[in-house]
């Protein structure tokens, strides 16, 4: 829906999909760029272009899928909303034909507004990584804490079962 509305073109957007309509495949929709986690300069000139919220959401997302050891071709689905200061993740497994699944959901409150200018993910000794995203200097530290918390927690729902 944003992309199109961006576009230009919200006239084609024919219907919207809810969480309770459809999820998505973890991180979906989202571009990321690699780099080396050892490169100081290339990771400072991709930092701005992160987009704070879709790092938020795909960390959250990527904590969960690493948590059940899920990948591509295993039916675990999405969907992450970052809205009034909470971080909110909804997360589902389902079986191979999909006649069975389970969904569960977890929510936390952000530490601070991702829209004020926040201390760098960078520390002396290098880039910490979130489930396998080093974070920008936009969104900090104890944000993504958070992001990667909700994600195992709602995995760790699934694990406990």
């Amino acid at each position: 829906e944003a992309g199109l509305h961006r576009m230009g073109w919200p006239d084609r957007i024919s219907q919207v999909l809810d969480k309770d309509t459809c999820m998505y495949a973890v991180s979906q929709g989202a571009m990321a760029v690699e780099c080396r986690n050892s490169d100081p300069f290339t990771l400072s000139l991709l930092s701005q272009i992160h987009h704070p919220e879709t790092v938020i959401q795909c960390v959250a997302e990527r904590a969960f899928l690493k948590k059940l050891e899920g990948g591509c071709s295993v039916p675990v689905s999405a969907f992450s909303e970052v809205k009034d200061g909470k971080l909110s993740l909804t997360g589902g497994v389902f079986s191979i034909d999909g006649k069975q699944g389970r969904i569960e959901y977890a929510c936390d409150s952000l530490p601070e507004s991702i829209e004020e200018k926040e201390k760098p993910t960078v520390s002396p000794n290098g880039p910490r990584e979130f489930a396998g995203i080093v974070g920008s200097e936009k969104v900090s530290i104890a944000t993504l804490e958070v992001a990667q918390r909700v994600g195992l927690q709602v995995a760790g729902t699934f694990i406990e079962y």
